[in-house]
């Protein structure tokens, strides 16, 4: 399934793709949000224009069992692996399980892009797609995947929006 998710932010666009981006940002963020457990800078790696990053994500458990099956909560563990060109303020990503198991059974990649709105205000854009690969259920587990994605990037979006205001995403 192909998902698209847009946030807006009181911030000008360059200065919000550096703060989406910085170093330790999301340890940061995940203090005020409600939807991670955990999440964690594996590799943070900047080359000019370029930063290369490795995340690692782990939601609060939405899905406990799956019929008499029960759902490990690791099962939902992901690293997000991104390059963001500071320049064009555009990132192209790609989200792995980190159950080896999984990995199979879910593909997810994507861009992120930033729009300058005007007025000191900046649209951040993500738009990919979203492959389960499990017979029968993998269009339900999509659409279960990809609203608890939107209700963490929304989670995130507020978290950045707060730092922003308080003057230290910068």
């Amino acid at each position: 399934m192909k998902f698209k998710y847009e946030h807006d932010f009181p911030c000008e666009r360059r200065c919000l793709v550096a703060a989406i981006f910085k170093n330790g940002v999301t340890e940061r963020l995940k203090g005020s949000m409600t939807t991670v457990t955990d999440a964690e800078t594996l590799e943070w790696n900047r080359d000019g224009d370029i930063i290369r990053r490795r995340v690692r994500y782990l939601p609060v458990q939405l899905i406990k069992e799956i019929g008499t099956k029960k759902v490990e909560p690791q099962w939902m563990e992901w690293v997000e692996n991104s390059e963001i060109d500071l320049a064009a303020c555009t990132a192209v990503f790609t989200n792995v399980p980190t159950t080896p198991g999984i990995v199979p059974l879910l593909e997810n990649s994507g861009r992120m892009e930033f729009f300058d709105l005007g007025g000191g205000r900046t649209r951040r854009v993500i738009s990919g797609e979203l492959k389960v690969k499990v017979f029968l259920v993998g269009k339900i587990a999509e659409l279960i995947i990809a609203d608890t994605a939107r209700k963490i990037l929304d989670d995130e979006a507020a978290a950045m929006k707060r730092l922003l205001e308080a003057g230290e995403g910068r």
